[in-house]
Formats: C-alpha cells, sequence, structure tokens
C-alpha cells in the first residue's frame, strides 16, 4: 500500500512529463511549418462550413426566420418581438439575406458568413500561438455553439471578438455599440467593456454616446408586451440552482447529455456537471486575482445570469458559452502572464477542442432536429380536410416550414406558423394532458396531433402514435399520431393566431 502510494506522485509526474513534451512538439511542429499551419487552419474552415451546410435548424432558428419574414413592414416585426424579449438587429439580417438567397439558404448563408468571420478573427487576429488559435477554433463552443447554430448569438459573439481584435482602437466602440442590438447578455457584456475602458481611462464620448443611444434603443425594442406570457416556466428553487451549476460545469467539459443519452443543450454526463461548476467559479477567481477589475466583470455577468436564470427566465447552456466568450476575450485583451495560469488556459483549449472535434463526429451521424422528419411523417398522415393539431405550440416553427400549412395548437383553438407567447400552458403534468385529449378529440374530431410527450395511460382509442417518438441530437421530441382515429372528420377553417402575416415564401 505504501509502495503506491509512493508510485502515485511519479506516476503523475511522468505522464504530465509526457504530455507536456508532446504538446511543445506538436506546437513546434506548428509555429515552425507554415504550410502545415495553414492547412490546419484550411481544414477548420472547410470543418465549419460542412457543420454550417448540414445543419438541421430547429425551432428557435425557424421561428426567428418566420418571424423576421412574415412581418410585412418594421413596425409589424417590432410587435412580433415585443413577444420574444430579443432586439431586431438580427432579424434585419435575415430579411436582408432573404433579399440576396431563396427562403431555404437564408439561415444556412446568415451562419455561414458570422462563423467565417469569427473563424477568421481568430485566426489571423487573436495574439495567441498558431496552436492556441487552432485549438480555439476547434472548440465546442466557437465551431458549434457559435459557428455552426443560426441565431443573434452567434452575432453577439463575432462582435465579442471584434471588440477584443479592436481593443487599442477607437472604432473598438462600434463593436461595443452593436452588442446590445444582438441580446440582453450581450448588452450586459457590452457594459462590461465599457468598465474596463472607464478603467483604462479611455471613454471616447462620441463612442460612449453611440453605445448609449444602441443600448436604449435595443431596451425599448424588448419591452414585453402586456399579454406575453413566458416560453418556458421555472421548476422549483433547487432544480434551477443545481441545474445552473451543472451548466456552469459545462464551460469546463462542453460535452453534453442528458438523462445519458447525447443531448445538445444538456449537462456534462456521469453528473460532473456540479463539481465543474465549482472548479469553474474557483479558476475564474484565481485567474483574476491579478486584475480586480476583470474579476469583476466576470463575476459580474455571471451574477447577472444567476439572477435572469433564478427570477426571469431559466437560463440554458447556449445562453452561459458567453461566460467562456469573454474568457476568451479577457485573455485576449489582457492575459494572464503566470505559467500556472498559461498551462489551465491551454488545458482548457484542449478540452473544448476535444469535445468540439466529438460534436462534429455525433453531427455526422444524426441530424441536430428531427422537424423535417416530423414533417413528412404529418404529410404522410393528414388528409385536406383534417385538423393538424400541435401540443405545445413551440412544436409548429420547426415543422411549418416543411408543410407551408399552418398547425393549430388545440387549446387556443387558432392556427400558428411561428408562434405568439401570449397563451398560459395550464396542462403541466401528464395526467391533465390525458384529460385534454378527451376534449380534444370531441372538439375536432380525427386529426393529427404532434405532441412533446405521451402521458402514462392514454387510451389507444383517443390518441394513437404511428411511431416511436422523432428526436435527434438536440433531443427535441416529436411524438406523431391520429387523435379521435374511431370519431368522423371535422373539417373546419380556423384564424390565425397572429393575424396580417405576410405570405410565407417557401
Amino acid at each position: 500500500m505504501a509502495a503506491t502510494e509512493s508510485l502515485a506522485p511519479l506516476i503523475g509526474r511522468r505522464s504530465m512529463t509526457l504530455l507536456l513534451h508532446a504538446w511543445t512538439a506538436t506546437e513546434s511542429s506548428v509555429e515552425q511549418n507554415k504550410r502545415l499551419w495553414l492547412s490546419l487552419v484550411a481544414a477548420i474552415f472547410a470543418l465549419q462550413s460542412w457543420l454550417v451546410l448540414n445543419h438541421v435548424p430547429w425551432l428557435d432558428e425557424l421561428q426567428a426566420l418566420l418571424i423576421a419574414l412574415q412581418s410585412p413592414s418594421l413596425s409589424a416585426l417590432l410587435g412580433n418581438l415585443s413577444y420574444e424579449g430579443h432586439p431586431p438587429l438580427w432579424y434585419m439580417l435575415l430579411r436582408t439575406v432573404h433579399a440576396i438567397v431563396p427562403t431555404a439558404s437564408v439561415l444556412a448563408a446568415t451562419s455561414l458568413g458570422i462563423a467565417t468571420l469569427t473563424q477568421a478573427l481568430i485566426q489571423f487576429r487573436a495574439p495567441f500561438s498558431k496552436m492556441e488559435r487552432l485549438l480555439l477554433g476547434m472548440s465546442e463552443i466557437v465551431l458549434f455553439e457559435y459557428g455552426t447554430i443560426a441565431r443573434s448569438m452567434a452575432l453577439g459573439g463575432l462582435f465579442v471578438l471584434a471588440t477584443a481584435a479592436l481593443w487599442q482602437r477607437r472604432s473598438v466602440w462600434l463593436a461595443i455599440a452593436i452588442l446590445p442590438l444582438c441580446d440582453f447578455l450581450f448588452g450586459v457584456a457590452s457594459l462590461m467593456f465599457v468598465v474596463l475602458l472607464a478603467k483604462e481611462r479611455r471613454i471616447w464620448l462620441p463612442g460612449l454616446l453611440l453605445w448609449m443611444v444602441c443600448s436604449v434603443g435595443a431596451a425599448l425594442s424588448v419591452i414585453p408586451a402586456t399579454d406575453m406570457v413566458p416560453a418556458e416556466f421555472h421548476l422549483s428553487p433547487f432544480v434551477e440552482l443545481t441545474d445552473f451549476l451543472q451548466r456552469l460545469g459545462g464551460l469546463v467539459l462542453p460535452f453534453q447529455t442528458f438523462l445519458g443519452r447525447l443531448a445538445w443543450d444538456g449537462f456534462p454526463p456521469f453528473g460532473l456537471g456540479g463539481p465543474f461548476g465549482v472548479i469553474l467559479l474557483m479558476w475564474l477567481w484565481q485567474r483574476y486575482s491579478h486584475d480586480h477589475w476583470q474579476r469583476a466583470v466576470m463575476f459580474g455577468l455571471i451574477g447577472v445570469c444567476f439572477a435572469l436564470s433564478m427570477l426571469v427566465y431559466p437560463i440554458h447552456f447556449r445562453h452561459l458559452t458567453i461566460i467562456g466568450l469573454m474568457v476568451i476575450a479577457l485573455t485576449w485583451i489582457g492575459p494572464n502572464q503566470s505559467p500556472r495560469e498559461q498551462w489551465r488556459w491551454r488545458a482548457w483549449l484542449l478540452v473544448g477542442a476535444v469535445c468540439g472535434a466529438t460534436t462534429a463526429i455525433v453531427s455526422a451521424r444524426m441530424p441536430f432536429d428531427a422537424g423535417p422528419q416530423a414533417a413528412r411523417t404529418v404529410a404522410a398522415l393528414a388528409t385536406d380536410d383534417m385538423p393538424l393539431l400541435a401540443f405545445p405550440a413551440n412544436r409548429i416553427p420547426a415543422i411549418f416550414p416543411y408543410l407551408g400549412r399552418e398547425i393549430v395548437q388545440p387549446e387556443q383553438g387558432c392556427s400558428h406558423s411561428f408562434v405568439r407567447w401570449n397563451a398560459p400552458n395550464t396542462i403541466r403534468n401528464g395526467r391533465l394532458l390525458n384529460q385534454a385529449l378527451y376534449r380534444w378529440a370531441d372538439e375536432y374530431g380525427r386529426s393529427v396531433l404532434i405532441l412533446e410527450r405521451l402521458p402514462k395511460g392514454v387510451s389507444a382509442d383517443i390518441y394513437q402514435p404511428v411511431a416511436p417518438p422523432l428526436r435527434a441530437y438536440n433531443g427535441q421530441r416529436y411524438y406523431v399520431g391520429i387523435l379521435g382515429p374511431k370519431r368522423a372528420v371535422k373539417p373546419r377553417v380556423f384564424r390565425s393566431c397572429v393575424p396580417g402575416k405576410a405570405v410565407w415564401p417557401q
């Protein structure tokens, strides 16, 4: 026993020595061989492009596209966004791209442009070693969260890195001013950058005024409608607290699972999320011990995310990736030069790159969302006179673009293409859903019904799924089946839940 304990430190030192030698040799080859480095950069750009062009968008991506293209005017767009809580910049960008490319290519074209610029900033402008830049470009956060998924946060991620790249120039104020127009959390990040510029006594009045105007405009654009309801509801405070900590742990190990299976926007496997969340907080506290302003900025951002998650809206891993992005930006602006922190930084990059490569492999094996498959199943079942129903309504944006036919949320009795979040969800458990199925069968007759989950004990006379739940990498489930299979069809014309929409440009 004593002999084993005495060998343990030696084994650890040998393993560390081998790892350091491997890193040093690889880094030396990359630094000295420009052709090798350019080949690896080209491979990252090719992988990024492949991921974007093969990505199947999910409901959040398609909801934004539907709102952008079906809002007939700017005032209508702003009215629709009062139910979303997002500033208009992303939606205006989608409308602009649609003037150039077909509808089916808008998300991919927009995402590809943003991802290419993001990777270019990292590979050709970041003040890191070539090896670090390659690992950063391959990281799960950069490659997938901000490089592949088409959303306003990808635009915000680009301008966070642009802020770091322009830090010593007055033009940095333009990048900072754009951040609030991307997303609320990026508005918080912009405030953090302003604080750091104030600390450096580099406040430029025209830039500050521009940032204030953009911030006020973004704030006014996200004032919620009086009848808006949250798209998600909170669980118990303890569950929300532990989920938040686990999602923080995903920033250390961005390998996402849920209930033992691979699932995007989930938690690190084997219950490691909680311990890794604590490790992240300890690491960041130590990392910024040399600069109390940077420490205040980082933990201020974490605190805002925590407060939002507990009090306003559950913050998922996809939202918390802004913390990882700020780690990159602060390292870009003012790196910690201690050898300990340099190796922790490199270890973090290495883990992120391994998880990014793993995510790319997963993406090659399964689609991101099962919406297209669900739409094909619905099309094969439905006749022109059968009502198409979906519950909850958030299943609808992921299916409508492939069907071109609006789908009814049965509790509301009106049809959706995108969803206006103004209907409270009162059916929050299987018992209530089972009761609702009987009510819906009586009201709508034989219909096609898409469900997120199947309640236990549902009678085959009331609802018959035609297949097991359809589910892809993002974990969104689609039960497709026949409601009231023995009932008569009741043909009806349903009013739209959002009147005055433009025709969907298929």
